[in-house]
């Protein structure tokens, strides 16, 4: 159970995040590295989030501002609440029309379950693509809080209509940043209560992509944006047999010289993917270690296979491993090494790095059980009751803390495909 003080939206963001990543198998951090692991993906992919489904949801939330802004001015502020969760709902019946209507799946429509109920999703769309909106330039106030925006509005006097002399003029240089004839376009499916695309259009796909490699211009998030045409190549090559995606194998790919895609920030990739080798080692020890606890014979022969197989000096992870530079990742995510917290996951990483250079297994073991004693405390360590997490309850074994650290790949190349569909259409016209 999670519980959390709602100081603000980005907090709240940031507690959404957790739980969805606690429904995500392997996702939980079992070794404290989750303040790195953020400092790179921040790095990488900015502005992305694991709650982000769809690339035209920023846009969307930003429409349904504009129109409450629009429409509600000076009502009273439940009235404009419950406004929003209407517009939200609205939303996602036209989005499903279309996903319908045009045979795709309804994967990622926020909602999809609760739009015809008198319930709602806890995780709202405006929430959770709030904070993204004021990243990426869409909401010009970086600031601004959803709750103090929607009290501005309660307290505001009605604003002008479209049919106003200075209408287009103080929405184009008022808070929000979006194109104009698209705002207009959804708003006018949205009385209507016609289909909404989830695609977004070739405008919407500029400026997202414009924002994205003007002011990140060395992320990698701007490199593939870049390079539309390799996308799917590159998505495809770094896919593993469980359908997520190698943060180390594709960048293995971007580095081996044959990639014609635009320059990024080769230091950071390197880094962010030699830590992600040296975790997922740990992470594959740290679930034998699990299994010799809990006294399953079984479930420690095939983790030791998987250790034998993945610590192989011709493997994808122990090369790089070795060459990770724990002063480098942190000077490259901006992440303060001196902070108490911080300062016990450098000295975790430096002796595990050199009990992996020595080989010396059982120095490790011990380590990495005493790291995750030290984060949880015993009531909460899954080593201390490891035959209650070995298996599940149909008997099979139970993986933690994922293998590597993936730095939101797999959503950012979703993102990224959505962003620059537009370019590749026209190209196929």
């Amino acid at each position: 159970m999670f519980g959390w003080v709602d100081f603000s939206e980005e907090e709240r963001q940031r507690a959404f995040e957790i739980m969805e990543l606690a429904r995500i198998p392997g996702a939980i951090d079992e070794l404290g590295l989750g303040t790195l692991r953020d400092g790179f993906s921040n790095k990488l992919f900015p502005g992305t989030s694991t709650l982000h489904t769809h690339a035209r949801y920023y846009f969307l939330t930003v429409y349904l501002m504009k129109y409450l802004e629009e429409e509600y001015s000076g009502h009273p502020l439940e009235t404009i609440q419950h406004k929003l969760t209407e517009g939200e709902k609205d939303t996602a019946r036209a989005l499903i029309a279309w996903a319908d209507n045009h045979g795709r799946p309804q994967t990622g429509i926020t909602g999809s379950g609760f739009a015809n109920t008198n319930r709602w999703v806890k995780q709202t769309p405006t929430y959770m693509n709030w904070a993204a909106a004021q990243t990426y330039g869409l909401i010009k106030d970086p600031g601004l809080k959803l709750n103090s925006f929607l009290r501005v509005v309660a307290h505001s006097k009605p604003k002008a209509t479209p049919e106003d002399e200075e209408f287009s003029n103080s929405f184009t240089s008022g808070l929000w940043n979006v194109p104009l004839e698209c705002y207009f376009q959804w708003k006018a499916a949205l009385q209507k209560g016609e289909e909404i695309s989830l695609e977004l259009s070739p405008e919407e796909s500029s400026q997202l992509k414009n924002v994205i490699c003007q002011q990140w211009p060395r992320s990698l998030y701007a490199a593939l944006l870049e390079s539309p045409e390799r996308l799917l190549e590159l998505s495809e090559a770094a896919s593993l047999s469980d359908g997520g995606k190698s943060f180390v194998q594709l960048a293995s790919i971007l580095q081996d010289g044959n990639m014609l895609i635009r320059s990024y920030d080769d230091a950071l990739v390197d880094e962010a993917s030699n830590l992600s080798s040296l975790a997922a080692l740990l992470h594959i020890r740290f679930n034998y270690v699990l299994a010799r606890k809990a006294a399953d014979n079984a479930a420690v022969e095939e983790r030791e296979a998987q250790w034998i197989a993945n610590a192989d000096p011709e493997g994808l992870y122990r090369e790089r491993a070795y060459r990770c530079d724990l002063g480098q990742c942190f000077n490259l995510t901006e992440t303060s090494s001196s902070m108490s917290r911080n300062r016990t996951t450098c000295e975790f990483l430096s002796k595990a790095l050199e009990y992996l250079k020595r080989n010396d297994l059982s120095s490790l073991d011990d380590l990495i059980e005493r790291r995750e004693a030290s984060l949880k405390g015993p009531a909460r360590s899954k080593i201390a009751d490891a035959a209650s997490y070995v298996r599940d309850s149909k008997g099979n074994l139970v993986s933690y803390g994922g293998t590597e650290l993936t730095y939101r790949l797999t959503d950012a190349l979703n993102l990224a495909a959505e962003i620059t569909a537009p370019t590749i259409r026209r190209s196929e016209c």
